[in-house]
């Protein structure tokens, strides 16, 4: 190569390197841009295909509590954390309608706040408060919103609550006649077990929701036993 042809070619490189550091390398950009993840919440991002079918199946099968569309279910906590505390108050009466029981079987005399016209009048009153709880939108409402197949389970137990109702206010219109007072044990005791079967299905239908299990096929053991 010319010796002054050598010179011009290495002075245009230098004035090109003196203008500005990388406009020196006036290569061609070949490079692909860097993919960047969406940020779209996976939640809302389109599936189809099979992947898509698996999600869903797999959505299905999980628990109400841990679905992507469960509902915020403080209230529901809350509203069982205030059923569950009314145990304590109804334990404590059924506890006394025990006591009422053996002290009406051995014929003695009733402690004033054991007699019968006044402790299974007081026993309704806390029963159908607890009852009420129970039935509530924010309890037995969003059992069955969330988990439609508990539908069944949930009817039979609201009409286990009347039934029980009705049979306690048998036993106060009874016990208006103290005449009747020794006669009631035997009947008292047996709306009491049967309350007893009653609490154990409704602890049931709580494991049933909590697990996503289904509910067994099988009736409540309603019914008037006394």
């Amino acid at each position: 190569m010319i010796p002054h042809k050598r010179r011009q070619r290495r002075e245009r490189h230098s004035r090109a390197g003196a203008r500005g550091g990388r406009e020196s390398c006036d290569f061609p950009n070949t490079t692909q841009p860097r993919r960047v993840a969406s940020q779209e919440p996976a939640k809302n991002r389109p599936q189809g295909g099979r992947l898509g079918a698996i999600s869903a199946e797999r959505e299905a099968m999980k628990p109400p509590l841990l679905r992507a569309d469960a509902p915020s279910y403080p209230s529901l906590f809350g509203r069982y954390t205030a059923v569950f505390a009314d145990h304590d108050a109804l334990h404590k009466v059924l506890q006394q309608l025990r006591e009422m029981s053996r002290i009406g079987a051995s014929g003695k005399e009733f402690p004033p706040e054991l007699r019968p016209d006044v402790l299974l009048f007081h026993f309704e009153e806390v029963l159908t408060e607890h009852f009420a709880r129970e039935e509530s939108v924010q309890y037995f409402g969003t059992l069955e919103a969330a988990s439609p197949a508990l539908a069944q389970t949930i009817a039979q137990l609201r009409a286990d609550h009347e039934a029980l109702l009705h049979a306690t206010s048998r036993l106060i219109a009874l016990s208006k006649d103290e005449a009747r007072f020794y006669g009631l044990s035997a009947a008292t005791l047996g709306l009491l077990e049967w309350l007893e079967r009653h609490e154990r299905e409704e602890n049931r239908l709580m494991t049933d929701f909590l697990s996503g299990r289904p509910p067994e096929d099988d009736d409540l053991d309603s019914g008037e036993s006394f």
